[in-house]
């Protein structure tokens, strides 16, 4: 795990902030009465977050971070970001890409969850998501994500209309199941190199906008798919969801970058394949300052009312 400046957890007592110096991310919670109790007083004495980072605990000890940005308000969109599999601790993957920076230029909370145990073990292949027919898990991410959520609006003066996910490798996979599964909490959704992978079939309780990034020479989950979905099926699927019409529209974002919209879609929906010509199994190059566009795409859906 990368170590990071000291960030706050929340605790009602010195005695609840020792539980979080003695434990490391993702160990198991030991439901004790002292355990409920100081949650008890936890949830009782907690106000609105600050600005900053601050660590809780849901399902396992440390397995979340909240990052509200400075100068916050009110009425906050909420960005879930999910890791891929692997080692990738909340930590690791708020580092590893600049979505804090997005949200503190324009005002949204991140929302750095950690997966469930992979079915090899956490030492072995570390955490993952259950996004459907892939990746190593069948735990109930959906119900914990769900809870992510809840107890962030418990803690933050958020936009309920204005939830989003965006997940790289099997957090995509996820972030396409979320939009099939919990349309009704997610406004829209990114996946970076994740197909849709869910177990029977994508029904949204309404459309649901999409973007999806993918490299043309992605080794894990190919392009035009293999073992699993690519881009191609993915997309696909999605449009036919999300009943859309006409050719999509195509455009050069940058060099050896290019978008394929599908804008005329049920609802007002749009699905959005970025193709990364040459691109591997990563996150999209900086040259085209990802985060933004994803916000970008975002920031432009909320919730039905």
């Amino acid at each position: 795990m990368i170590r990071r400046p000291p960030r706050s957890t929340l605790s009602s007592s010195s005695a609840a902030s020792d539980v979080y110096k003695r434990q490391e991310y993702g160990k198991p919670i030991r439901t004790t009465m002292r355990f409920w109790l100081l949650s008890a007083l936890t949830a009782a004495c907690t106000a609105t977050l600050p600005p900053g980072d601050h660590t809780i605990t849901i399902r396992a000890v440390n397995d979340t971070i909240i990052h509200i940005p400075p100068g916050a308000t009110s009425q906050l969109p909420v960005l879930l970001a999910l890791h891929g599999l692997g080692e990738n601790y909340p930590d690791n993957f708020q580092h590893q890409v600049h979505l804090d920076a997005a949200a503190d230029k324009h005002g949204f909370a991140t929302v750095y969850p950690l997966g469930s145990i992979s079915t090899f073990g956490s030492g072995v292949t570390g955490h993952t998501w259950d996004g459907g027919k892939c990746c190593f898990s069948r735990q109930d991410d959906l119900s914990f994500l769900r809870r992510v959520v809840n107890r962030t609006f418990e803690l933050v003066d958020a936009d309920r209309s204005r939830v989003y996910s965006v997940g790289f490798s099997a957090g995509g996979v996820m972030s396409h199941a979320v939009a099939c599964q919990a349309a009704d909490l997610f406004a829209a959704v990114v996946s970076v190199d994740g197909p849709i992978e869910v177990r029977g079939e994508c029904e949204p309780g309404r459309p649901v906008p999409v973007l999806h990034f993918h490299g043309t020479l992605d080794p894990v989950f190919p392009f035009h798919g293999a073992i699993f979905n690519g881009a191609t099926q993915t997309i696909a699927s999605w449009r036919q969801t999300d009943k859309c019409v006409g050719a999509p529209t195509e455009s050069n974002l940058h060099p050896l970058i290019e978008a394929s919209i599908s804008p005329n879609c049920s609802g007002g929906a749009e699905v959005q394949l970025v193709s990364i010509k040459g691109g591997l199994h990563a996150w999209p190059p900086a040259r085209m300052t990802p985060e933004e566009y994803m916000w970008t795409f975002l920031s432009r859906w909320a919730l039905p009312h």
